[in-house]
């Protein structure tokens, strides 16, 4: 019971396990998930964190808003984080409501650095650490958070994006 054979690939059977689980629940995700307001090149043209970018950066940015899952990866210095900042500009344009996740507090503070010119105060934007980021889902899930004045975020459901930066650093068990 400690290895597990599926299509000619050995597994350990714990993370196989896992990983099936994982796979469930992005399945589930995607099949009760609504339909959303797709984005083509004309609805991103006239922004200006848009203009600048090459076309598999603006490619990105719209397979971000046009997919319930969708990846951007590439090599150092290719512009990834150039794509994010694309992707919450055009979030605060459309009111949406975007988070960004990363496994370690040193990404937190790169990803916020590199962020930083971007700060809009209707929209709940914040970059958190994932462990900080599921402490926070209690808390709003809390009724003292539920009661106050103080939130731009109530519920899981509210969140239009979410972006987990570093997402190959993350393990199963996290994930």
């Amino acid at each position: 019971k400690f290895i597990y054979e599926y299509l000619d690939h050995l597994y350990f059977y714990k993370d196989y396990v896992k990983e099936k689980q994982i796979a469930k629940m992005m399945f589930e995700y995607y099949n009760k998930f609504e339909q959303f307001d797709k984005l083509d090149y004309d609805d991103i043209s006239d922004d200006p964190n848009v203009k600048n970018l090459n076309s598999d950066q603006k490619i990105g940015v719209i397979n971000a808003f046009n997919n319930i899952f969708s990846i951007i990866t590439g090599f150092p210095g290719v512009g990834k984080t150039t794509t994010v900042k694309s992707i919450r500009s055009i979030c605060n344009k459309r009111d949406e409501n975007i988070v960004v996740i990363a496994p370690t507090g040193k990404v937190v503070l790169k990803i916020t650095n590199d962020l930083n010119n971007f700060q809009n105060q209707n929209n709940f934007d914040q970059v958190y650490t994932i462990h900080k980021f599921v402490n926070f889902l209690k808390i709003i899930n809390s009724d003292n958070y539920k009661n106050s004045n103080n939130k731009h975020l109530s519920h899981i459901e509210d969140i239009d994006v979410l972006v987990i930066d570093e997402l190959s650093m993350v393990t199963n068990d996290l994930f």
